[in-house]
């Protein structure tokens, strides 16, 4: 006869999607009533802790209580796992070493054991070896997989997206389902967490694209670019969103006003291949409510005009992102963009030569080139 495991792994770099696995394997494993649940946070984040958490964790399964004939004892989050720092300790080396002789051995009856965690390296003795065990039948290991690569795509989101508008019986239309996912791409918890307080704020009525920029707090690896762009529409708004988001996840200010002299730069070039016959603009799809612009390029360009264009159009950009640099230009003139690149060039000498505060110089910079629009 086959014994089914009593020693749950679980293991997601994405803590809301571990989270929810979690939460159901529980929920099967303690149905009866006779089970008593025990929780041990595992979410430390010094060797004392973790030390102090592994105890109680090993002091759990070691008895059953007193009124109850089994038990669930979930050892949860237990990032520590992956920890270098933490699982480099000699004393949790012995705690852990210990831990795993008995949980190699015969468990007391009624026992079952969850474990959790967002970093699980197999490079630690302690995790090999719990690993290993699987083949002996005392553990279930399950290492969820997150996307592609380890990391949510769209059609990702977009799936998080649809069930949680039929859990929630809600509606929300497909532009705006499209443009909400494309503005957070990094966690299916902030993504879910964005949806609550979308539906909070339109009283659980279907949102507007007004209502999602308004609301929503962007959060997506693409941030730079969109900041990019919102400075190519000369959105002050727009830009003060994203670059205060930016600053809360400590993107360097040098960094980004070294793209937004790039970005002038490529808008300079379009404005003077529009102005000398070389580039096109025709109007293209709509997006977002926002028509596009097509760029097509003169076969009559010479090879200094080709090199000058090294980072545009046909030789480089080219689709969707061309298309959204076109339709920038017409938020900008020769003189304008020229006296911004200047303005650009000389805050970034003023952040890396003088003790000024980066962000609120970069902040300064571009609410001014914003005016006059």
């Amino acid at each position: 006869m086959v014994v089914a495991p009593r020693i749950h792994v679980l293991v997601c770099e994405d803590d809301y999607i571990l989270a929810g696995k979690a939460d159901a394997l529980v929920a099967q494993l303690s149905q009866s009533e006779a089970v008593s649940k025990e929780i041990i946070d595992g979410a430390t984040d010094t060797i004392d802790t973790t030390i102090e958490a592994v105890s109680r964790f090993c002091d759990a399964i070691r008895q059953i209580d007193l009124f109850a004939s089994e038990k669930l004892v979930w050892l949860k989050n237990a990032s520590f796992l992956g920890s270098d720092r933490t699982m480099g300790s000699e004393a949790i080396k012995e705690m852990l070493s210990q831990l795993l002789e008995f949980l190699s051995g015969d468990l007391p009856d009624g026992i079952e054991i969850v474990i959790t965690s967002t970093s699980f390296s197999k490079k630690y003795s302690f995790c090999k070896q719990l690993v290993a065990l699987e083949k002996t039948g005392k553990v279930s290991f399950e290492e969820i997989a997150v996307g592609k690569k380890g990391k949510l795509t769209t059609a990702d989101f977009k799936k998080l997206l649809n069930n949680y508008l039929a859990e929630h019986k809600l509606e929300m239309g497909a532009k705006e389902q499209e443009y909400f996912c494309s503005m957070i791409t990094t966690s299916s918890r902030v993504f879910i967490s964005e949806l609550d307080k979308l539906f909070l704020y339109t009283s659980d009525k279907a949102p507007t694209i007004q209502d999602i920029d308004s609301i929503v707090t962007m959060s997506n690896m693409q941030e730079p670019w969109d900041l990019l762009d919102a400075y190519g529409e000369r959105n002050a708004h727009k830009v003060l969103r994203i670059l205060h988001n930016l600053y809360d996840l400590r993107v360097d200010p040098v960094f980004l006003i070294g793209q937004l002299e790039q970005r002038t730069n490529e808008l300079l070039i379009l404005v003077d291949c529009i102005k000398h016959g070389y580039a096109r603009l025709s109007a293209g799809s709509s997006f977002y409510g926002r028509t596009e612009m097509n760029v097509s390029w003169s076969d009559a360009l010479t090879g200094e005009d080709e090199a000058a264009l090294a980072d545009l159009g046909k030789y480089k950009i080219s689709g969707w992102q061309a298309s959204r640099i076109a339709a920038q230009v017409k938020n900008w003139d020769r003189i304008t963009l020229r006296f911004a690149r200047m303005k650009l060039i000389e805050a970034h000498v003023k952040m890396v030569s003088i003790g000024t505060n980066p962000k609120d110089l970069l902040e300064l910079t571009l609410l001014s080139l914003m005016k006059g629009k």
